[in-house]
């Protein structure tokens, strides 16, 4: 059997990240930004209502209340939430504070500058930044650039082919793909997945023998268990640093020291899997990985052949589980 170290290095040599591409903005979300947005201005650009009420000037209501009201000198629009304030207008005025008797407004209440409001790039400043490069896009990013009037982005996302497979995991490879910022499509990819239900062992991997990668052309091809255990391993440990090298930017880490001590077999990558406790990392699973484990953990790391485990205290590196991020070689570990 191959290590994964070995077989990952000619094809991770032989990789690059893909151009970026324009994208809608409301199809960004999950995906690497391949470029720094700032607010291309204020907002709001104007005085904005947040409720039903009078829209006034707060210098002209200083002092008012009930037993010392003030008298404006016109009456003030009458405004909703989300409208535009009048110029010279600084806040709003709730009903009930004012009290109208033909053209005499009278005031008795006061207001402070935005009460009620939002004035004038308070929601965002020109230049303010509203995604980086590299940084995956967030809904919220989303929300703001769309806010913004931004309609489009530049992104780097990886273009996946997954082979029809058993449901299951096909719906779970897929899901977990788009978090890590790649696109599914169906043909032109940069990196395709296949099923690989055969009986031969390839890799040493545990779980997940069977997986194997190798380049078909430039494309790198990755072949899958169809067993779920040996599917989070192979993806884990194959796809993802494939996944990073295309997108150009690594996945973020967890540091975390075990608190109980953890063993692995000499000459074999293997996948464990932990849960944080308070007091630390807590070994669940290591190579025989069972659904039980799987619904515990939130994290989890590769176990390099040359280790047979680590003592209680050792600090060790893990990927969230949580964020499509888990323990593995990084691609700079292996070139």
């Amino acid at each position: 059997m191959i290590s994964l170290a070995d077989a990952l290095r000619p094809v991770l040599g032989a990789l690059a990240a893909v151009s970026p591409v324009i994208l809608p903005v409301s199809e960004a979300n999950g995906l690497i930004s391949a470029e720094t947005v700032v607010a291309p201005s204020a907002l709001p650009v104007r005085a904005m209502a947040l409720r039903a009420g009078y829209a006034v000037s707060s210098l002209a209501c200083i002092g008012a209340s009930p037993h010392s009201p003030v008298w404006l000198s016109s009456v003030p629009a009458a405004v909703n939430p989300g409208e535009a304030l009048p110029p010279g207008s600084d806040a709003v005025l709730p009903k009930d504070g004012l009290s109208l008797s033909g053209t005499i407004a009278e005031v008795t209440r006061a207001v402070a500058p935005g009460e009620n409001a939002r004035l004038v790039g308070q929601d965002l400043r020109t230049g303010d930044v509203l995604v980086r490069a590299g940084e995956r896009v967030l809904a919220r990013q989303v929300l703001l650039l769309q806010e913004a009037g931004i309609t489009r982005l530049t992104v780097c996302a990886p273009c996946v082919v997954i082979e029809p497979g058993p449901l299951a995991l096909c719906q779970w490879l897929s899901t977990m793909l788009a978090g890590a910022g790649c696109r599914i499509v169906d043909q032109n990819p940069d990196l395709a997945v296949h099923w690989n239900a055969g009986p031969e062992s390839r890799l040493a991997l545990v779980p997940g023998e069977v997986a194997f990668v190798a380049l078909e052309g430039v494309i790198p091809v990755v072949a899958l268990p169809s067993r779920f255990d040996g599917l989070i391993a192979a993806y884990f440990s194959l796809v993802l640093p494939l996944v990073e090298r295309l997108r150009g930017v690594p996945e973020p880490v967890r540091p975390g020291t075990l608190c109980r001590k953890l063993t692995s077999t000499i000459g074999m990558d293997e996948l464990a899997l932990f849960r944080t406790l308070p007091e630390g990392l807590d070994p669940l699973a290591t190579g025989a990985i069972t659904l039980q484990a799987l619904a515990q953990a939130d994290c989890l790391a590769l176990v390099p052949p040359d280790c047979e485990g680590y003592p209680a205290g050792t600090e060790i590196v893990t990927w969230p589980l949580d964020h499509g991020s888990f323990g593995r070689q990084k691609p700079e570990d292996i070139l």
